[in-house]
């Protein structure tokens, strides 16, 4: 039995419930986590290597296992992967190591053929709206609950495509619909609420394309929902900085994927990216003018919401 896993991609929740499998498989584990920004490879590895005083058995996590990705940056801890390559080949049956990343892995990397030829490696990267619909009917279907796919769309759509949300939403309709076993339509409206998350993104879409009116109706939707302009503020101003970095690095003559692998996030991002036409010297202004207004409100010169709503009408 293989001992060694691997889970990486930026979908938390399909890594969550790999490890919660696992777990499952050894009930009366001891489970160990380590920061491996923090923590040294060579303690977990000792860990592992060690036998439990009230356990049989123990499950080891490794989470930001960074060594393991094409931009593994040198952080608090320089990770020597030597001794992991050696206990690959002889694993401790008393262990179970799960070593997690948000990021894609670099297939190039000896340690990483090591993982995919000797142990088990998958990739758990957000899912697609139509398969995040495919995600929650098998939710319904294990249950014996019937569902359309109006009801499904519908479900995906007012969570945001969030498996943790969707996951959520699906057990609370089957709470309420427990004795019909059936999910309408009308369930959906009735016992779902829109999260922000899509509003939050669709603001961000809005503000890239110069569409002021959809941008301003956006913002007074969110201001309604009580979220935080400041918040706003920084998850615009990220994407106009992941914009720039793109831009930056396909002048240089990257590839999408080597660009994804660079900054750390999906290709589809890149892609997107892209796509703008924003040019580099716009881009530079709308992040000036972030920082001050960030700055503005934090300091009191202006009001949040105000500042924020200037910011739209002036795109």
């Amino acid at each position: 039995m293989k001992e060694v896993y691997a889970f990486y991609g930026d979908e938390s929740f399909l890594i969550d419930e790999e490890i919660k499998k696992i777990i499952e498989k050894h009930p009366n584990s001891e489970v160990i986590k380590y920061d491996l920004e923090e923590s040294s490879l060579n303690l977990l590895l000792e860990d592992a290597l060690s036998l439990s005083l009230f356990n049989e058995h123990k499950i080891i996590i490794g989470s930001n296992a960074n060594f393991l990705s094409a931009s593994d940056t040198k952080g608090k801890v320089n990770q020597n992967v030597e001794d992991l390559l050696k206990y690959i080949d002889n694993p401790n049956d008393t262990s179970t190591i799960i070593f997690t990343l948000s990021t894609n892995i670099d297939k190039r990397k000896k340690i990483v053929k090591q993982l995919l030829s000797k142990s088990i490696v998958k990739e758990c990267n957000k899912l697609t709206v139509d398969n995040a619909v495919l995600f929650a009917k098998d939710i319904f279907s294990k249950a014996n609950f019937q569902v359309g796919y109006s009801a499904l769309n519908k479900l995906v759509h007012k969570t945001g495509n969030n498996l943790y949300l969707l996951n959520s939403e699906c057990n609370k309709l089957m709470i309420y619909k427990n004795e019909e076993k059936k999910i309408e339509l009308d369930d959906v409206d009735q016992m779902v609420e829109r999260y922000d998350i899509d509003n939050l993104f669709a603001l961000t879409d809005a503000v890239v394309k110069k569409d002021i009116n959809e941008a301003l109706s956006l913002y007074q939707e969110l201001l309604k929902r009580n979220e935080e302009p400041i918040k706003i503020i920084v998850i615009i101003a990220n994407q106009f900085r992941l914009i720039f970095q793109v831009k930056r690095l396909k002048s240089k003559g990257l590839s999408d994927s080597e660009i994804a692998s660079e900054l750390a996030v999906h290709p589809y991002r890149v892609k997107l990216a892209k796509e703008t036409n924003l040019s580099e010297k716009e881009l530079l202004k709308y992040l000036t003018t972030l920082a001050d207004l960030d700055e503005q409100i934090k300091t009191g010169k202006i009001n949040k919401d105000v500042g924020l709503e200037l910011f739209l009408l002036k795109l």
